[in-house]
């Protein structure tokens, strides 16, 4: 098997339909293999994941960032940077 670029290890895998201990295997920015807890293949980078839950990104598909009009209570990079901090990868607004 070839190297990974990046394991996250030790992390509680969210799901749709469970949490579970576990490993995640990226390559070429995408996530090539999730793993049982002890599954350490090589990688480039490893993320020790202990103690924290790995979520997909999340989409918010009713966001509202008050730009134009309403600037000084949120614009597109204030919310945009809220977004990014919660774990949102997209926003539609």
């Amino acid at each position: 098997m070839n190297m990974y670029d990046v394991l996250v290890k030790n992390g509680r895998i969210v799901t749709a339909d469970r949490v579970s201990e576990g490993n995640i295997a990226i390559r070429d920015g995408k996530i090539a293999a999730v793993l049982n807890a002890g599954e350490e293949p090589e990688a480039a980078k490893v993320i020790d994941a202990k103690g924290n839950y790995v979520f997909p990104g999340i989409i918010d598909c009713h966001a509202h960032l008050n730009e134009p009009g309403f600037e000084y209570r949120e614009d597109f990079e204030t919310g945009s940077r809220a977004a990014v901090v919660a774990g949102c990868t997209t926003l539609i607004d």
